[in-house]
């Protein structure tokens, strides 16, 4: 038969708070480092918006200059023909 002793359950007891405990410390671990590799994410996610804002801005000039090439291109052999 178990032991219904009082001091068996106190022991007990402090068993689980020391294992709450534990988990508490754990997850406080585990939230710093999902923050820390959220902030990292981010900035790298910063960091694509800017090259892809770069880049769209450097299509338009190389389309504005191939259209401007097109065109004369056209205007030359519109005088030719």
């Amino acid at each position: 038969m178990e032991n219904n002793n009082p001091l068996n359950y106190e022991a007990e007891i402090i068993k689980i708070k020391e294992a709450v405990k534990q988990i508490e410390e754990r997850q406080l671990i585990i939230i710093k480092f999902i923050q820390n590799n959220h902030k990292i994410t981010m900035k790298k996610i910063e960091k694509l918006n800017e090259y892809n804002e770069i880049d769209d801005m450097v299509n338009q000039v190389f389309e504005y200059r191939i259209s401007s090439i097109e065109e004369t291109l056209q205007n030359i052999e519109n005088k030719i023909a």
